[in-house]
């Protein structure tokens, strides 16, 4: 693993927080407001993500050669024109403003994780969910105490008697610099500690799984007695609630498969339990789809969850199948999900940058969805 980057342990960390904080506060500077709103404009938030996660990957392509440099500049670059078109989107085309933001941290996300990949030789995407699973821990326990540093900065003034305009200066250079450099500094342990929670994380896989696998029990037994393709397709909530649950599943999966393998006991049982109740959860959400847009037609956000669930019935598919037949079940698994999360970095790539370049012009029609209530019941009204 290839870290090479010049000075203390906490100079990176430091230098890319307050580079961050820089573009974010700058409306601050420029406007002499502490008034957050102005500071996150949805204009604004997608070029953060795009330098938050550029330094990442300039992080781990710092010394790598020149190839590397360049296929990292050419990925930011294509990140930078897909957030250029999020950001440059007319308010008709909010429906695909709203996709581009969603899947563009999951994209440059995956850049980053690629970047990595690239300076660890032997490792593969699953391991590098691992890695961003320990990050993601590191970043939660110092939001945590960075809250209580807040608190009692916030304490500390009040005692000063501060007046209320210069607290609410402090507060938000504060918590805007703590914010901006927390993933930084997450890193940067993880970094200088790889496997501290390499205990930990496949435990909270062990735990959750069977506790996933009664949710999904729970969820096709209550949908079995309300009919489940009315329900769900009456019911655009309960849908996003299912999605969200395929989604953690195969999070769960890939975090089980990111450690040591457990060998074919009650876990790989568990797990292969698991991923066929999401596949029939993932039939039943893919029958209420196919009735809504039976029933409504198609707008762009059908046609995002729709694509999603079939790529989801496909990897669930695939994960069932490798654990039933493969002679190397693990492998075979492992082999699947790292398919999987390559994809989903594709799928990413599509709805990040070309979709919005190619609704970004006028001659596209945009359909925009909404739902009113008429009689207690959900309606969508298609507009153009």
């Amino acid at each position: 693993m290839q870290h090479t980057f010049p000075g203390p342990w906490w100079a990176f960390p430091t230098a890319a927080g307050l580079a961050v904080a820089s573009i974010a506060l700058w409306p601050v500077w420029a406007t002499n407001t502490t008034d957050l709103d102005a500071l996150m404009l949805p204009s604004t938030v997608p070029w953060l993500l795009v330098a938050v996660f550029g330094l990442l990957i300039g992080f781990h392509v710092y010394g790598a050669g020149r190839r590397l440099l360049l296929l990292a500049a050419g990925f930011l670059a294509v990140a930078a024109l897909g957030t250029a078109c999020i950001a440059g989107l007319a308010p008709r085309a909010e429906d695909i403003r709203m996709l581009g933001g969603l899947h563009l941290p999951l994209l440059l996300g995956a850049g980053a994780l690629g970047a990595y990949l690239r300076t660890a030789p032997g490792e593969d995407a699953v391991d590098a969910v691992r890695h961003a699973a320990s990050v993601a821990a590191l970043t939660a326990g110092l939001l945590a105490g960075g809250g209580v540093l807040v608190a009692l900065t916030v304490g500390m003034l009040g005692v000063l008697q501060v007046p209320e305009t210069s607290l609410e200066f402090v507060l938000i250079h504060v918590v805007v610099w703590g914010l901006s450099s927390v993933v930084y500094f997450a890193h940067a342990l993880w970094v200088r500690f790889p496997t501290a929670f390499d205990r930990i994380l496949p435990a909270v896989a062990r735990l959750f799984i069977p506790l996933f696998l009664v949710l999904e029990v729970v969820f096709l037994v209550a949908l079995l007695f309300r009919s489940p393709a009315e329900g769900l397709a009456q019911n655009r909530e309960l849908l996003l609630v299912f999605n969200v649950l395929l989604l953690a599943v195969v999070g769960l999966l890939v975090l089980r498969a990111s450690f040591a393998p457990q060998g074919e006991g009650r876990g790989a049982m568990l797990a292969t339990g698991v991923a066929g109740l999401a596949l029939v959860a993932d039939a039943c959400a893919l029958w209420a789809i196919g009735t809504r847009i039976g029933e409504w037609g198609f707008s762009v956000n059908r046609v995002a969850v729709l694509g999603a669930n079939v790529a989801l019935f496909a990897a669930l598919g695939a994960y069932v199948v490798a654990s039933v037949r493969a002679a190397d079940r693990e492998g075979a698994r492992r082999k699947v999900l790292n398919r999987v999360l390559w994809g989903a970095a594709v799928w990413a790539a599509v709805w990040a940058v070309g979709v919005p370049v190619v609704g970004g012009g006028e001659e596209i029609k945009i359909e925009v969805e909404d739902e009113i209530e008429v009689g207690g019941v959900g309606v969508d009204q298609i507009t153009h």
